[in-house]
């Protein structure tokens, strides 16, 4: 390939001139015939140097004419740098020394040009009047132009092979390397000069009966272009091969693509990725080019606007509705020129006809170069939360209206317990308008005795994120004050902190007073049972104080052991009457942090005696005596005294009363109450906890109706399971402390 573009035919060269003149011509008519005949520049010099004649072709080389060149001499033609050679090379010629002379020399054209003359000099003597120089020159510019430009042009094709990026290797067709560029040094890692000349195979053994081989083998043997894409095992790498036939045998351009199979392989993950996104997407999805017709549209978008593929691709969207082409074109127009479009909201069409609310975003897609080239349309249907949004709005219109017209006290606070909203019933309750009570803090106007409770219990529910209970006293006027119920439940935001917490406050003075009546009215009834069973205990003592009273007294003796006998006698009777007085009297509440061990151990002690006639064993299982609660004691006193004296009144012919308690898996205080009597059937059961209903002949029908009331109060239940034959077991469950 190199060696063909260093094959040029050569111009037919100047002949050098012989002395001796043609037959039947002088030598003067010799150089005249030669002048006119000759295709080269030819003249005659003086051995000064001065032109004695010059032919036509002569003058167009150098371009004077002939007159001229007769007045001048050789050394105005020539171009500086070759006057001290040639004149040294003209006096040896002149003196015998050179026969001829022939060399390249730059002559100055008139113009100013340098012209390159393949320039030959002869010594003339003989029948000239003096010796004289012949010179035939020919016009060398345009092959030294050609030598240069072809010269410029190798440099160039050397400077191209050794600049690209990929190996180059030449072959000839016995498989030998010629050439390889620098990029193929790089590759194999050794420098041309150890590998040229060597077979290729020799080189490289590990490619033989390769896809490689073959490959080549086949562009070298069909004579044909030939291409291979593969994986080097060896060098764990990917090269593309291109191999060219040659006449001298094969030129292989080889390129490593590892890096460009490893972009790829990532570009199609990535792509994989956006289509499945696209494909798994639960908004509708569609690409349009940038005329606006859809190429690309998603399993949701079918399926939302209820057409197939084949009725959407290649079309503008159908789902746009005619009044509102306009703005979704202009929106359309804002993405192609790079802008995005987020959460427009608007309408579309179903295929039904129906139209359906949408959230429109709208984003360029653009390629490497950052020139949109498509347009991606993301929407999403909001229409059931658009008719949500409705429905909410008529909620809390409703809810604003019920707020407006209650009786209860309603309150929105902020976390930081400052009133937010209070509503207008606290201007009909309490002489207090709601708008001035916005920014201020309830426990203002509810009065110091409530404020370290209601403090305490508001923040308990902000950090606990759980609903309040309590019971608050409004003072209104002297003499005069306000119970209230009060409700509070936590609203909580996105981040799950409370935002906001709503107090529910209601006027329970009537039916506290009501309770009170019931609550007293269950206790005559307790202790009006209970008084055999007291009357029983207290006699015991009595008959024991009266003996040894009476043994004293004729003895006249005094005994320490009898005194004390007589003392643990009188203090017996003092608790059985203290217990008897708790269930009498009316005791204010206070709720506090009370012991459950010591409740119990009361209770079981205080109907003990009763237990005993009635031939009842209680079985109280060890209990952890720090578990605690937050309540009233007398209330928790009275709920078990109720649970105990059932159980007891199930068992006519006697028997076990065994009380459980536990810790839950939730942490609640669980306490069983479990009998072994009748049991109460399934349709009695449901009705238990009724007012006025009972199971017992001299029941009032309010006891468990109160416990459960007590309990509820106290953040606790009551759970009843029972089966016929089998007994009864209730639980109690309250809230640890």
């Amino acid at each position: 390939m190199l060696s063909n573009m260093n094959q040029r035919s050569n111009p037919p060269q100047p002949q050098p001139i012989h002395t001796a003149p043609a037959a039947g011509h002088s030598l003067h008519q010799s150089i005249d015939l030669w002048f006119t005949i000759s295709m080269f520049g030819m003249a005659l010099l003086h051995l000064d140097g001065r032109f004695v004649k010059a032919n036509a072709a002569m003058t167009r080389l150098l371009g004077y004419g002939e007159p001229q060149l007769t007045h001048m001499n050789i050394q105005a033609l020539l171009h500086p740098d070759e006057l001290l050679h040639s004149m040294h090379k003209f006096s040896e010629l002149a003196g015998g020394t050179t026969p001829s002379l022939e060399t390249e020399m730059r002559w100055i054209h008139n113009n100013g040009d340098v012209v390159w003359c393949l320039t030959h000099v002869t010594l003339l003597k003989g029948e000239l009047e003096e010796p004289c120089f012949l010179l035939q020159v020919q016009d060398q510019t345009e092959k030294r132009n050609l030598a240069a430009a072809f010269q410029n042009a190798m440099q160039t094709y050397h400077s191209l092979i050794e600049s690209v990026p990929y190996s180059l290797f030449m072959i000839d067709l016995d498989w030998k390397l010629t050439f390889l560029n620098q990029a193929a040094e790089q590759t194999l890692g050794q420098e041309k000069e150890q590998i040229i000349g060597q077979s290729l195979w020799a080189r490289f053994p590990n490619v033989l009966h390769s896809a490689f081989y073959r490959t080549i083998c086949r562009a070298m043997e069909e004579k044909v272009p030939t291409y291979l894409h593969a994986y080097y095992a060896s060098r764990e790498r990917w090269y593309e091969m291109t191999a060219h036939p040659t006449k001298e045998g094969l030129c292989l351009f080889i390129r490593d693509t590892t890096e460009l199979k490893q972009q790829e392989s990532a570009y199609q993950e990535t792509k994989l990725q956006l289509d499945s996104m696209i494909e798994h997407s639960p908004d509708p999805i569609s690409i349009l080019d940038l005329q606006y017709h859809m190429i690309q549209m998603n399993p949701a978008y079918l399926e939302t606007f209820g057409f197939t593929e084949q009725e959407l691709l290649g079309r503008r969207p159908l789902i746009i509705p005619e009044d509102l082409m306009a703005e979704t074109e202009e929106l359309f127009l804002q993405a192609s020129m790079g802008f995005q479009i987020k959460g427009f909201e608007t309408k579309r069409l179903h295929k039904s006809g129906a139209l359906l609310d949408i959230l429109l975003s709208i984003s360029p897609v653009k390629n490497a170069e950052h020139r949109v080239v498509a347009i991606c349309v993301i929407l999403r249907d909001i229409s059931e939360s658009k008719k949500m949004e409705q429905s909410l709005r008529k909620s809390e219109e409703n809810y604003r209206i019920i707020a407006e017209n209650t009786t209860d006290l309603i309150l929105l606070l902020d976390p930081q317990g400052v009133i937010q909203y209070a509503s207008p019933s606290h201007k009909t309750l309490l002489q207090l308008d709601p708008y001035e009570l916005i920014g201020h803090k309830p426990y203002e106007f509810w009065g110091e005795s409530a404020l370290s409770q209601a403090t305490d219990c508001f923040y308990h529910t902000i950090r606990n994120k759980e609903s309040l209970r309590l019971e608050v006293t409004l003072p209104l006027s002297p003499g005069k004050s306000m119970l209230l119920e009060v409700h509070g439940v936590p609203v909580t935001g996105p981040d799950d902190q409370v935002e906001t917490v709503v107090i529910v406050s209601r006027d329970i003075s009537e039916r506290k007073q009501a309770e009170d009546l019931l609550r007293r009215s269950e206790k005559l009834s307790v202790a009006g049972q209970l008084a055999a069973g007291i009357a029983h205990e207290i006699r015991n003592p009595l008959t024991a104080l009266k003996g040894f009273t009476q043994f004293m007294q004729k003895s006249a003796e005094y005994k320490e052991e009898y005194l004390k006998i007589m003392l643990d006698e009188l203090t017996r009777i003092e608790h059985i009457i203290s217990e008897l007085l708790m269930l009498a009297k009316p005791q204010s509440v206070q709720y506090r942090r009370c012991r459950v061990e010591p409740i119990l151990h009361d209770v079981v002690s205080l109907l003990e005696s009763q237990a005993n006639l009635k031939n009842v064993i209680i079985e109280v299982e060890p209990l952890d005596k720090h578990w605690t609660i937050y309540g009233e004691e007398n209330q928790v006193k009275q709920v078990f005294i109720n649970l105990l004296k059932n159980a007891m009144d199930a068992m006519p012919s006697g028997g076990y009363v065994r009380i459980i308690a536990r810790k839950t898996s939730d942490g609640m205080l669980s306490i069983d109450f479990a009998d072994e009597g009748e049991g109460i059937p399934p349709e009695q059961l449901e009705r238990l906890g009724e007012p006025f209903y009972t199971t017992k002949e001299s029941g009032s029908g309010l006891g468990l109706m109160i416990s459960q009331k007590m309990l509820n109060e106290h953040g606790g239940t009551l759970r009843i399971a029972s089966e016929p034959g089998r007994g009864t077991t209730v639980t109690v469950l309250l809230p640890f402390a």
